[in-house]
């Protein structure tokens, strides 16, 4: 009997323990689902952590977990907890699938992250940026970067902003010890304005490690709940509580940043700033200020306000949000406010973009109205457009994470252009920053200087948003060699070289052409550091037979120019004579069929300076011709053709008008191919006078083309006097005739 007495107490305080334990979990989960669905990521976490230690099967808890850290943006411990899910788990959901690519990426893991890419239809260009990322990767060498004291790696620092000698920028570190200021997303402080009065002030401090330890409150309650994007995170109104070690760095710290006071009356989220020192206006995000509804999200928008010398008064949000309420879900942040106040372009996620958040544009009338928004089509993608900034010059630059990069959010940068009667801002196609701007983590907040060769940006590149400085110098590196006579073994003088940029996807793209003086020497002077380019070098012949050509390989890496002279070796055995060679079928080595096609993209408005007889192949496969009078056939394939002038002349030659009628004859087969004619000038007198001259020269032929029937829409005409020499003055006087030209330059539709 005692026995029996025995197993059953046993058994009766395993079944309570086992009940208490049961009970213990629900309660956690009850609690980690409360702070989940209020967004308060932070005490979430803590509490399906302890739940997924007493349980770690359920899946639920698992996703939660996993989503908990990707919003307080602590990507290795996200990247650690989404590993526990099967990838065919992750591809049945597309937000899933696209987050675990970017936490491949940002590990480095280009191939999974593209393949994961490769099951989502809007994002294309992201995939293929991922299986090309090497291409990102090369450093260009004109970015010099250093890490900046005001980082307090605990905290936030981002969004970098140049008011005349003062740098502001946004933070989440606190103003004190007991706070009222905490984000329940993460624990940390709300996001407001620091500024130091001159940025020489400024100084680097070695980068940190980049484990970050963050002293956090653990006392959170559920209050008013304000949403802003990414680095500004989600924030509540609550209590708090700093550690004292922190406080006492700070106050070694060497010329004290300072607040922005009169935004003391602003609650929540202070973020973002832009200026336009032309109008005297500061643009910042902030946090709608009514009063809401309990667990309502606080919506964002975007304040405008005076700057009144070195005061900062009467802050109005700007009335661009496209729906009223306070209850509504649209957020509208980052703006940025062109050099003279009219054009302000924000990020919104409202209704009928093209992903999270896009950019949109309004306009300021003359009486301060602002314009309804539109969207800019050309720069949004699928992904988020964010951070937006305008520098001095218009330039207009941006972060996306939906556009071929690194991982992350990247910057990129896009040239404006304001159309004339309409006064709408139109936009070139965007140009990714290369390394080490841009990494495989957010990067974003970027600014220049008022003399375009320094300024700031942002990145958790080492754990933390911190603010690094910037130097910009564009970089160029002398590429050269020489070509050699196999017969003679002399070096050649006049041999016409070109120079190709070997592009990631295989195909090389057309830079520039030169001849080889009479030492036998040809030089690139404008080549790019770390690049791998593609020299072709062209035997001359006689008459108008098949031009050969000799390719070699080259790479401006430091290494292998350290190596010296790339030499060619061709067969010939005379001074050549230039002449304008007629369209002829070209004979390609089988080291030129690995480079795939050429395709020249010259985009209205840009300046070439693709001069000298080169060669333009297109991407057609057809090999019919077209008769010309003297028997000839013009590849359809290809089309080359240079036209001279006589000195001071702009008159066609017989030998010219002959040339003109081959272009027409293509143009005519060929109804949807379009040339670029490049009209030139030799050195001789005013440089002025030689600039009227190439244009004369270049209006000269298309009337000709005009008058046999040819709609000169198909032209792009371009004028450059004598900046783009085909020969050197110091040559013999007979060369010159050389730089009195028109070239024309297939572009195949």
């Amino acid at each position: 009997m005692m026995v029996i007495r025995k197993i059953f107490l046993f058994a009766f305080l395993l079944g309570s323990t086992f009940f208490a334990s049961a009970q213990k979990a629900e309660r956690l989960l009850q609690e980690a689902n409360t702070a989940y669905a209020d967004l308060a990521y932070f005490s979430a976490t803590r509490l399906y952590e302890h739940y997924h230690a007493i349980d770690s099967t359920n899946i639920d808890v698992i996703y939660k977990l996993a989503d908990c850290y990707w919003n307080m943006r602590e990507y290795e411990n996200a990247k650690n907890i989404y590993s526990k899910i099967s990838i065919d788990s992750i591809l049945l959901n597309p937000a899933l699938t696209r987050r675990f690519a970017e936490l491949c990426a940002m590990n480095g893991d280009y191939k999974q992250a593209a393949k994961l890419f490769s099951h989502l239809n809007d994002f294309h260009a992201r995939e293929q940026g991922f299986i090309q990322h090497n291409r990102f990767l090369r450093d260009s060498a004109d970015w010099t970067i250093q890490y900046l004291n005001i980082n307090t790696q605990q905290y936030r620092e981002f969004s970098p902003m140049l008011i005349g000698s003062s740098i502001i920028w946004s933070t989440n570190e606190p103003r004190r010890k007991n706070l009222d200021d905490v984000f329940a997303s993460d624990g940390n402080g709300f996001i407001r304005q620091k500024f130091l009065p001159n940025k020489s002030d400024l100084s680097f401090r070695n980068i940190p490690q980049k484990e970050i330890s963050q002293t956090k409150s653990t006392s959170l309650t559920d209050k008013n709940i304000a949403r802003v994007f990414s680095a500004s995170d989600v924030a509540i109104r609550t209590k708090g509580f700093m550690s004292n070690s922190f406080f006492r760095s700070r106050n070694f710290r060497i010329n004290q940043p300072q607040d922005l006071q009169i935004f003391r009356k602003l609650k929540y989220n202070v973020g973002h700033a832009t200026a336009s020192e032309g109008a005297s206006k500061i643009y910042l995000t902030v946090n709608d200020q009514r009063k809401i509804s309990k667990k309502t999200v606080r919506k964002l928008g975007i304040v405008e306000a005076d700057i009144m010398g070195n005061f900062i008064a009467n802050p109005v949000f700007v009335p661009i949000s496209s729906v009223k309420g306070v209850d509504s879900n649209e957020v509208i942040l980052h703006g940025a406010i062109d050099p003279m106040g009219k054009y302000l372009v924000f990020s919104s996620n409202r209704v009928g973009g093209k992903g999270g958040y896009d950019l949109y544009v309004s306009i300021k009338s003359l009486d301060g109205k602002w314009s309804a928004p539109e969207a800019l089509e050309s720069l949004n993608s699928a992904g988020d457009e964010v951070f937006s900034a305008f520098s001095s010059n218009g330039d207009l630059y941006f972060s996306s994470n939906g556009r071929a990069g690194l991982g992350g959010l990247d910057i990129y940068k896009v040239k404006t252009i304001v159309a004339p009667f309409s006064m709408t801002l139109l936009f070139e196609d965007p140009e990714h920053l290369s390394y080490p701007i841009n990494s495989n983590h957010d990067d974003f907040g970027f600014v220049f200087s008022e003399n375009g060769q320094e300024g700031y940006f942002t990145s958790d590149r080492y754990g933390t948003d911190d603010i690094f400085s910037f130097e910009f110098k564009k970089r160029y590196v002398l590429l050269s060699g020489s070509v050699i006579d196999r017969r003679t073994g002399l070096r050649a003088e006049g041999i016409i070289v070109s120079l190709y940029e070997a592009q990631e996807d295989g195909k090389i793209k057309l830079l520039d052409s030169v001849s080889t003086d009479r030492n036998g020497v040809y030089t690139f002077l404008h080549a790019r550091p770390n690049k791998s380019y593609i020299i072709k070098v062209y035997n001359p012949t006689k008459g108008h037979g098949v031009p050969n050509f000799t390719v070699l390989k080259a790479s401006t890496e430091p290494n292998d120019l350290e190596k010296g002279l790339a030499v060619a070796t061709i067969e010939y055995s005379k001074t050549p004579t230039i002449e304008p060679l007629l369209p002829a079928r070209v004979n390609i080595t089988s080291v030129e069929k690995t480079t795939k096609d050429e395709k020249l993209l010259i985009q209205k408005g840009e300046t070439s300076n693709k001069n000298e007889n080169a060669f333009i192949k297109s991407n057609s496969s057809s090999s019919t011709g077209i008769g010309l009078g003297d028997k000839q056939l013009i590849n359809v394939d290809s089309f080359y053709a240079i036209i001279y002038f006589g000195f001071d002349l702009d008159n066609l030659t017989q030998r010219a008008v002959k040339i003109l009628d081959s272009v027409v004859a293509y143009m005519k087969a060929n109804l949807k191919d379009e040339f670029i004619l490049l009209g030139h000038a030799d050195e001789v007198g005013d440089a002025t006078y030689n600039m009227e001259l190439s244009k004369r020269r270049v209006f000269g032929v298309t009337k000709y083309i005009a008058s046999k029937g040819i709609n000169t829409e198909r032209l792009k005409l371009y004028y450059y006097g004598e900046q783009k020499q085909a020969q050197s003055n110091t040559t013999p006087k007979h060369h010159l005739r050389l730089n009195r030209r028109v070239e024309f330059i297939l572009v195949k539709k």
